[in-house]
């Protein structure tokens, strides 16, 4: 795991300073699907935050995988429909 968000924020982040606390992660995934699920929540926090970290770790078999920011946040009333496609 720690190589791939390394790779994404390479791509998606040269510039910016992220804070990496990742465990010894390993996973089976679709490598593609996760690193774009990544790739678009750390270009969300670059463009509009700063502060960025990113924490990942292994709990009862699965991978826990946070990206925290100082950002505005969503606002109370989009957050039904962020999952919508094309919804921002």
């Amino acid at each position: 795991l720690r190589a791939l968000i390394e790779n994404v924020l390479a791509r998606e982040a040269p510039e910016t300073n992220v804070k990496l606390e990742i465990g010894d992660v390993r996973l089976h995934s679709l490598r593609s699907a996760l690193d774009r699920a990544i790739g678009n929540v750390v270009r969300n926090a670059v463009r509009h935050a700063s502060g960025i970290e990113i924490h990942a770790k292994a709990d009862n078999g699965c991978a826990i995988i946070q990206v925290l920011d100082r950002g505005p946040g969503v606002p109370e009333a989009a957050v039904s429909r962020l999952f919508e496609p094309f919804y921002r």
